[in-house]
């Protein structure tokens, strides 16, 4: 009898998930670890997820009246016509569904390290192979001829991450377009914090054939958990990525979320805006302890604690113990660094204010 392991593809025995999370008994009051959304919803946004929740039992299919509004809404909103915008249920569906059209085994993708480890695992999943261009300390900002360098024949892909996860920071418009200009290959630009950084190349897809951007309802519009994200390209890119979906991907609660938060942008422009101030102030209180904070063009903080004398664990381990904060021990996830990199969300201000106390703890053990 033959087992599934043996049949399986050899290349997915290098996929395993990536460790975001601590293993930990102790309940955190704030989880920021994950960058996730620490404010509320819109009022409207949870009214409308009320009422669709009796119509669980439906389907949303691309094509039909919902997600068909929904890209009309999404190309408003993004200043392009609807023909540039393709619809996922989530990014992460993206980055595994993005290789299989381009990626054969054999073939590769060229990606800035550290970056969002997902860029990378779907390259994996479709048997091709991840090349990382490591970015180089102090400042850890992407040098474009490098990953120019790194692309060769066999290089179908190429991801770019701005702003980047982990370190918070954008990629200049400059360096991503030379990119896309110079290279024989897709390129895609991860814009998922568009809305904390503002800039983006979205204005350009119908210029340059290779390019995609990924966007999601996650970060900007607290639906992580509804899950809805969407593609920006030209209607050549749009019309391939849809090749790739059966059409019922889709979540209800998701589509309409995703459409009422579109709906709601006054509430959630406001709410940029707080982060925007507490960002600054949390980042103002570090850099006075000695702390280098990176100027995150995010919704989250990225840190060099070597001042601490202790390393990133020690620090995530005593915010969670003391204060049931979660905060995100970067190389865990990323081991190329040295255990000297934290990161957070940026939460509201009384959970902001536990942060800054007890960095200043930190300091003085």
């Amino acid at each position: 009898m033959v087992s599934i392991g043996e049949l399986m593809h050899p290349y997915l025995k290098e996929c395993e998930l990536a460790a975001y999370g601590a293993k930990t008994q102790i309940e955190p009051i704030a989880r920021l670890n994950l960058n996730e959304f620490q404010y509320d919803l819109s009022p409207n946004v949870v009214r409308v997820l009320r009422e669709q929740a009796p119509l669980g039992k439906t389907y949303v299919y691309l094509g039909d009246k919902p997600t068909t509004e929904l890209r009309e809404k999404i190309s408003d909103y993004v200043g392009v016509d609807a023909e540039n915008i393709a619809i996922d249920e989530a990014l992460d569906q993206v980055l595994n569904r993005l290789p299989r059209i381009f990626i054969s085994p054999g073939d590769n993708m060229v990606t800035m390290s550290p970056t969002y480890p997902e860029l990378g695992l779907g390259t994996k999943r479709a048997g091709g192979r991840e090349k990382k261009v490591m970015l180089e300390e102090p400042d850890l900002a992407m040098d474009a001829d490098k990953i120019l360098e790194a692309i060769d024949n066999k290089t179908k892909l190429v991801f770019l991450c701005s702003p980047n996860n982990p370190t918070s920071l954008k990629i200049r418009r400059d360096d991503i377009l030379k990119v896309v200009e110079n290279a024989n290959a897709v390129v895609v630009v991860d814009e998922c914090y568009y809305e904390y950084c503002g800039e983006t190349v979205a204005d350009v897809v119908n210029e340059y054939e290779n390019l995609y951007i990924m966007r999601s309802f996650s970060k900007g519009f607290g639906l992580a958990g509804t899950r809805m994200a969407y593609i920006i390209s030209s209607r050549e890119g749009c019309d391939a990525y849809n090749r790739i979906l059966s059409g019922f991907e889709f979540n209800r609660f998701g589509v309409f979320g995703a459409m009422a938060s579109l709906d709601d942008l006054d509430y959630y422009r406001g709410i940029w805006k707080k982060v925007a101030a507490e960002k600054d102030r949390i980042r103002t209180q570090y850099e006075k302890l000695g702390i280098r904070v990176w100027d995150s063009s995010t919704s989250f903080l990225f840190m060099d604690i070597s001042v601490t004398g202790l390393t990133s664990t020690e620090v995530r381990d005593f915010f969670l113990e003391k204060y049931r904060i979660l905060i995100r021990d970067v190389p865990a996830t990323f081991p190329e660094l040295d255990k000297k990199y934290i990161s957070f969300g940026v939460a509201k201000p009384d959970i902001n204010n536990l942060l800054i106390s007890g960095m200043k703890e930190v300091t003085q053990l």
